[in-house]
């Protein structure tokens, strides 16, 4: 359910112009988007994104303006924080930009700060056992998959680099994409502290509604590589959730499907 409230929109002028109301749309619940915003090619296979919806989205040539972010505000029991890609990495203070003050030094390093030196073990130890089961999600979009016959053809053109990388990385490693999460931050990764279990369970339930034990593995290898590698932006959609959903409703329609409202399935 969405809360709408009506504000003034005032500027500095003294004329009173700009002077208006708007109505303001929030979207309820946590919501995290990334990928919606690539710059890749649906023509070029090797480049599909690994992001599921912007698979879709180029497929029927719709697209959803966003604002990209890198940043966004923690506030924990233990003290307020800011969220980024340095979540857990030994870089930890950065200058930035502050309000009123120019440039100050921030501490991005949340774990460390919150779980000191051993949880940034930990925590590096997970994104060790992450990398290379994100590696292999990035090389076989979930576009490609299907359950039949047809599969040997949507998959072959990434297959070679799929098999290098199973290679490489040990193939049987890849199984661990199909168990839940849990059982691989608790018996692969060990990690055992209480703030990071936390944050997974979080992260988890953010994208599947379930926590860690109840989240495949697969769906956190996407994840924590769009959320914690180098560079990685978070976006931020014009007009909110709602425009993801009129993007998909505008491209049921414009290639002559039929929108039903309230009709008994």
């Amino acid at each position: 359910m969405d809360i709408k409230s009506k504000s003034k929109k005032n500027n500095d002028n003294d004329s009173g112009e700009g002077q208006g109301e708007g109505e303001y749309i929030f979207d309820t619940g946590p919501s995290f988007f990334s990928g919606l915003n690539a710059n890749a090619d649906i023509q070029q296979l090797q480049h599909l994104p690994s992001n599921p919806l912007r698979t879709v989205l180029d497929a029927i040539d719709e697209s959803v303006e966003c604002i990209p972010y890198t940043t966004f505000g923690l506030n924990f029991p233990e003290g307020n924080f800011i969220h980024s890609t340095q979540f857990g990495k030994g870089k930890a203070k950065t200058n930035v930009e502050t309000e009123g003050d120019g440039t100050g030094t921030v501490d991005f390093n949340v774990i460390e700060q919150i779980a000191g030196r051993e949880g940034v073990q930990q925590w590096n130890a997970l994104m060790t056992e992450m990398a290379p089961l994100s590696k292999t999600v990035e090389l076989l979009p979930t576009i490609a998959l299907r359950t039949d016959v047809g599969v040997a053809l949507s998959t072959r053109p990434f297959l070679p680099q799929f098999v290098q990388n199973s290679i490489q990385s040990n193939p049987l490693r890849n199984l661990k994409l199909t168990r839940p999460f849990g059982t691989l931050v608790k018996n692969d990764a060990k990690v055992t502290n209480t703030f990071i279990t936390n944050w997974l369970d979080l992260l988890c339930f953010c994208l599947s509604g379930l926590p860690a034990s109840g989240t495949i593995t697969a769906e956190m290898a996407m994840m924590m590589g769009e959320f914690y590698n180098d560079g990685a932006t978070m976006d931020c959609p014009v007009g909110g959730a709602a425009s993801i959903v009129d993007a998909l409703k505008r491209g049921i329609v414009k290639n002559g499907g039929e929108i039903f409202w309230n009709s008994h399935v």
